[in-house]
């Protein structure tokens, strides 16, 4: 601005020379001058620094340098106007606790002749801790004070506000508040976030909010500590003109802003009752962590926590410091400029097609209408003027505003916790979104009641006793491409915003860095210092009041320059982390600030003791230096008794340390004897038994071990053990003999074997042994008498009565329990006889005759269920089906007595699992697979009694070809709208799984979610997977269109062909990727029942799908349909539907008919008709497109009539040899 600038060839003007002009600038005296400088100035945001590099670093741009180093300067101008005084303060301190100190130890050392010197010891440094917490209290307080004078007499409050601080709206988050800005932070890096404080409103009225405006970043970390040692070093030459770039661990990381992290509200919806947005809602996501911190919840917040006063947030500079302030809108409606939150955030084309963004989905909980068992949002308190409108239901979303781009709409009902109901697609006519509110125009209850008829009913009877509410989902577009005029001005919008938002970023991070990084030279100056002068005043004091030489002067001067040293770090690294801890866990526990301040006034005391100053002070050392040194004095002073009773406490001392000395050996000695001892040594070797169940030589080498260390470790308890287990063996003598005597005394004889491991120790535990053995009387055992026979008889007898009567009450109550039953009722009388002839029959063939009953009780179609006499539920069998995949293979199937095996398997087939295959049943027992005919005329019932299947057991379902053709399942066995899911469902979820998995690992997209395959593979459906599956679940939807899959397999090839070419896969890859994919796919059609006999029907429909895959791609249809767009496109240029759709080559009499070339090369000619044509008449498509799209599409052409080709000419090579088989002249290639 201050050279001259030419306009044209005629105008030159000086803009510099515009601040002379007195109607532009007004000329002011200097009393209003000085006025000036105190008025806030407006500035703009000098954009063009977050880019430019600094002249003087390099390493970071203009704004960052010249903040850090502005805001460094300022604080040590500040600092060194207060350094004297909290040098002087330090050191008074230091001194008075040190003087109190000495005097308590001295005055109890004196008092009790020198014996409590422990007692002195402890008390001096309790003092020590005391008076110097209590001053620094005392130090804090009065600063607090002061500051808080300056605050109010600068504070001014309207009339009408009360006197009251502002309300906090949030905190920072949880991690970021432990360590917050300080030296502790600094030291490793600052990993957490940067904030700045949002504000607004008049003091009084005003409130305040923590906004992130840099992100975490924990590879600071990596920093810890960089460049410390040079900053203290040239700190203390240049006090206060040390360069903060020096400390490198706090250098600027350059980190790409996340704009969705530091701006978007949709996180917050995890922190609001009844809302959630499940893609940020997990435990380590620092976009649930930050949740809080973000300009779009800030502005929410503090619209409802002002009641609607305050409901914006401006960016502003005053005095070239950014802020953001809390503002009103509808005030500011003028002058404030477009906002992009609550918007799609808005990508290039190129970036969006990169990423492939999954869709949004925000969940909110809505109560049931006219309902007391219910909870959620209210979706029926609406205003007078909403029902005026014609709506039904409204549902809260965000007060702000909500501008996204809502893809579908979604309902579940929900009873008590599980789902009742799922997935109810809501017609795009049914609702709306106004003033951030979803609006529908017909009730919740009415929307569901159309897809689930009777919903109303079931209601008003069967759900009136349970909980039950509604989960809304919204779909939606978080981000778009860059595709329209909207879009272009949303881009701008947000462009301008993330600029902004990136210059809080530099300027926060300077500022908060600079602050941090003065805060430690500073505590290396004052710490110093005041120690140099505590240390100084310590040192001399006593060497002047004990006399000393220069060298112990000189000696003196290095200790103290130590001491300093040693205490500026301790202050750095240890202090800061104990003030920071303790301090700030008491604000995030919202406990006292006094009291967090005395604890931590403690804590750091209790350091100072231990740290290099107090060790000075207190000089906590062994009582023997306090000893000696009292000895040579008093020697020097003559006073005899003195020197002699102080020389015998001398020796009594050395003699005690001794013993303590040979106490810490033996225990060492201990130790290392039980370490290495053999009880160990044999734990080791049995431990990996342990931990992975085997036995060994080495497990058994090990337990023998274990029990020779036991005894090495105690041979006091073994002997003790063995002495009671002497006694033990007097006492067993006695046994009587009976049947297994001659094995009782040679398992005794083994048991009483002496352990080789005692040898060493045999002295030892001989006489432990003896000693114990002679104290303890042998065990009362009860020894019966010699055998009675008389006795024994009666015994037997009564033991006969007693069993006879046990079966008679277990068959009775057997009995009891079947009549009970409607179906043997009528057997009571039978049953009765049966029990009446139980002591004549005998207690099996009483079971025999009852079953046999309840058997012919079940003649009739009832199930297997019944009890037996144990109590035990006969169970229907368990069934399960392998070999290939179903929604529900394992079920509990109703046996029919009298129903034959053949029978049985249709049922089967029908009625619980919908196949159409052939079958077969087995039965595994003992690991034997006994196969059931599955055409027999057999019952099926009595062949599983006949075969003892029991409850435990599994029938299992296999079939009887494993390369069967589908389709595997029968519609004619289903009914849609029942709520039963599809049999396909398990395939159709494998498949969409296998083809998520396949398209992610071969780099087609980026994003591992079906929405990105959907997207991918059918562009014009992006949820088709997950609709396809959700309607095959609640089932709404049998199978799969052929054409469909024909669809995604032709994009997949296709994409995967352009991904190759493009360089993305070597040739190895790209081979091996398309074999999966035609293996999955063919899968599929054989599944699903679309394999024909002629292969050229599949490979003619699979190659019309990729040549229309390419022209909607380039844009010359919308839709990949073979009768649809494809057709039109094609057919006023001579095409036929027939070379497309290759219809009637799916008929058996077409099996083997190879299509006509003419057919395919008319195909070829009027697809590039067709596409020259369209070109012609298209503003948007240029000819090097057209001819792009032309040699593609005629590359698959005439792949497909090469094919036609070479199938012909091997038909005519066959029927020449056929012909001609008996002449040697042809050649049968």
């Amino acid at each position: 601005a201050r050279e001259s600038t030419m306009f044209g060839f005629d105008w030159v003007y000086n803009f510099d020379n515009l601040k002379n002009n007195a109607l532009l600038f007004k000329k002011l005296s200097p009393e209003e001058e000085n006025l000036e400088q105190y008025k806030p100035k407006d500035h703009i945001f000098e954009i063009h620094k977050l880019v430019e590099k600094s002249s003087s670093n390099p390493e970071f741009s203009s704004l960052f340098y010249e903040v850090r180093h502005k805001t460094y300067s300022e604080t040590w101008r500040h600092y060194r106007t207060q350094l004297v005084g909290d040098i002087a303060q330090q050191v008074f301190m230091t001194l008075t606790a040190t003087a109190l100190s000495m005097t308590v130890e001295t005055i109890i050392t004196v008092s009790t002749l020198g014996f409590g010197y422990f007692a002195a010891k402890a008390a001096a440094t309790l003092t020590y801790v005391l008076v110097y917490t209590a001053m620094t209290k005392l130090f804090m307080d009065v600063k607090i004070h002061e500051a808080e004078s300056q605050t109010r007499a600068k504070t001014f409050y309207p009339v009408s506000n009360d006197l009251k601080g502002p309300t906090s709206l949030n905190e920072k988050m949880i991690w970021d508040r432990f360590l917050q800005d300080s030296m502790a932070a600094a030291l490793i890096g600052h990993p957490g976030g940067y904030y700045t404080t949002v504000t607004g409103g008049e003091h009084g009225d005003q409130y305040t909010g923590q906004l992130l405006v840099s992100p975490p970043n924990l590879a600071r970390s990596a920093k810890s500590l960089g460049g410390l040692l040079e900053l203290l070093w040239e700190n203390f030459w240049k006090m206060g003109e040390s360069d903060p770039d020096t400390f490198t661990a706090l250098d600027f990381d350059n980190m790409n802003l996340n704009y969705f992290l530091l701006g978007s509200e949709l996180p917050s919806y995890n922190h609001r009752p009844n809302y959630a947005y499940p893609s940020t809602n997990s435990l380590f996501s620092d976009y649930n962590a930050y949740a809080l911190n973000t300009l779009g919840y800030l502005e929410r917040k503090v619209r409802v926590i002002s009641d609607n006063k305050f409901n914006a947030i401006r960016p502003t500079v005053i005095n070239g410091r950014p802020q953001y302030e809390f503002i009103n809108r509808e005030d500011n409606q003028k002058i404030l400029p477009r906002s992009g939150l609550y918007q799609p955030i808005v990508l290039s084309q190129e970036r969006y097609d990169k990423i492939s963004p999954n869709l949004g989905h925000i969940v909110i909980q809505v109560q049931c209408a006219d309902y007391s068992n219910t909870r959620g949002v209210k979706a029926y308190d609406m205003l007078p003027v909403e029902i005026e409108a014609g709506y039904k239901a409204k549902v809260p979303i965000n007060d702000n505003g909500f501008g996204y781009s809502v893809s579908f709409i979604s309902i579940d009902v929900l009873k008590d916790s599980s789902y009742y109901a799922q997935d109810f697609i809501v017609n795009d006519s049914y609702y709306n979104i106004a003033q951030g509110n979803l609006y529908f125009s017909k009730s919740i209850e009415e929307i569901i009641s159309e897809k689930y008829i009777g919903f109303d009913d079931a209601l008003k009877s069967g759900l009136t006793h349970s909980l039950i509410y509604y989960k809304v989902h919204i779909y939606f577009d978080v981000f778009v491409p860059d595709t329209s005029d909207e879009t272009h001005r949303l881009a701008l919008t947000q462009a301008t915003q993330h600029v902004i938002m990136d210059y809080f970023n530099q300027y926060t991070y300077a500022e908060v860095t600079a602050n941090m990084i003065s805060e430690i030279a500073y505590t290396e100056t004052l710490t110093f210092w005041s120690t140099v002068i505590s240390s100084a005043a310590i040192y001399f004091g006593s060497w002047a009041v004990g006399g000393g030489t220069l060298q112990s002067f000189a000696m003196a001067g290095v200790g103290i320059v130590k001491t300093a040293i040693k205490e500026v770090f301790e202050e750095i690294i240890k202090d800061s982390f104990i003030e920071s801890l303790i301090e700030n866990f008491f604000d995030i526990m919202d406990w006292s600030e006094d009291l967090a301040m005395w604890v931590s006034a403690l804590a750091t005391s209790a350091r100072e003791v231990t740290g290099a100053l107090g060790q000075l002070a207190l000089s906590t050392k062994s009582p023997m230096k306090t000893d000696i040194s009292l000895m040579l004095a008093a020697k020097k002073a003559g006073d005899v008794n003195t020197f002699t009773e102080i020389k015998e406490r001398l020796d009594l001392a050395f003699k005690e340390q001794i013993k303590t000395q040979q106490q810490k050996e033996d225990q060492k000695k201990s130790r290392a004897r039980l370490l290495f001892s053999g009880f160990f040594k044999g734990l080791f070797m049995v431990m990996p038994s342990i931990l992975f169940g085997s036995f060994s030589f080495l497990t058994l080498k090990g337990l023998s071990t274990i029990g020779k260390g036991a005894i090495d470790l105690a041979p006091k308890k073994f002997a003790a053990f063995r002495a009671k287990y002497n006694a033990f063996k007097k006492g067993l003598t006695t046994r009587p003999t009976g049947e297994d005597s001659r094995f009782y005394w040679k398992g005794l004889k083994e048991l009483l074997k002496k352990p080789s491991d005692l040898d060493s120790k045999k002295g030892d535990v001989n006489n432990e042994f003896k000693e114990k053995s002679e104290n303890i009387p042998p065990p009362l055992v009860d020894i019966l008498s010699s055998i009675n026979s008389q006795r024994n008889v009666k015994e037997i007898q009564a033991r006969e009565s007693l069993t006879l009567k046990f079966n008679e009450i277990q068959v009775s109550d057997w009995i009891q329990e079947l009549t009970q039953d409607y179906r043997f009722s009528d057997k009571k009388e039978k049953f009765d006889n049966i029990k009446d002839n139980l002591k004549d029959v005998g207690f099996e063939k009483t079971k025999k005759d009852i079953i046999s009953t309840i058997k012919d009780a079940l003649r009739d179609k009832k199930d297997l269920r019944y009890v037996d006499i144990n109590g035990i539920l006969m169970y229907d069998p368990n069934f399960v089906l392998v070999g290939l995949p179903h929604h529900n293979p394992e079920q509990e199937v109703d046996v029919i007595f009298n129903q034959p095996i053949k029978d049985f398997v249709n049922d089967l087939k029908r009625n619980y699992y919908t196949i159409s295959y052939k079958i077969k049943l087995a039965l595994l027992k003992n690991g034997q697979m006994i196969e059931i005919d599955a055409e027999s005329n057999e019952d099926m019932a009595h062949w599983l009694i006949k075969n003892g299947y029991s409850k435990d057991e599994t029938v299992y379902i296999l079939p009887v070809d494993k390369d069967y053709n589908g389709p595997i399942y029968e519609k004619t066995y289903w009914v849609s709208g029942t709520g039963v899911p599809s049999p396909y469902t398990t395939h159709f979820d494998n498949f969409r799984k296998e083809l998520k998995e396949l398209a992610y690992k071969s780099g087609l997209i980026i994003d591992y979610t079906y929405v990105a395959t959907s997207r991918l593979l059918y562009p014009n459906n992006e949820l088709f997977l997950f609709n396809t599956y959700s309607h095959m679940s609640v089932g709404h939807q049998f199978s799969i269109q052929d054409t469909s899959l024909l669809t995604m397999h032709a994009r997949a090839l296709n994409k995967l062909e352009a991904h190759y070419k493009a360089g993305g896969l070597t040739e190895k890859e790209y081979i091996q990727y398309t074999n999966e994919i035609n293996k999955l796919f063919n899968e599929q059609y054989s599944i699903y029942g679309f394999i024909v006999d002629n292969p050229f029907y599949f490979d003619g429909r699979l190659n019309a799908h990729k040549i229309g895959d390419i022209l909607m791609d380039y844009g010359f249809i919308d839709k990949n349909e073979l009768s649809g767009d494809l057709y039109q496109f094609v057919h006023p240029f001579g095409a036929s539907e027939k070379s497309l759709t290759m219809g009637n080559y799916n008929r058996k009499s077409f099996k083997f008919t190879i299509p006509a070339e003419s057919t395919y090369t008319t195909l070829k000619l009027s697809l590039e008709q067709a596409i020259l044509d369209f070109t012609d008449h298209s503003t948007e498509i240029n000819e090097e497109t057209a001819k792009k799209a032309i040699n593609e599409v005629n590359s698959l052409t005439d792949n497909f009539i090469q094919l036609i080709r070479d199938a012909t000419a091997a038909r005519d090579i066959f029927k020449s040899y056929t012909k001609n088989r008996n002449n040697p002249k042809v050649n049968l290639l």
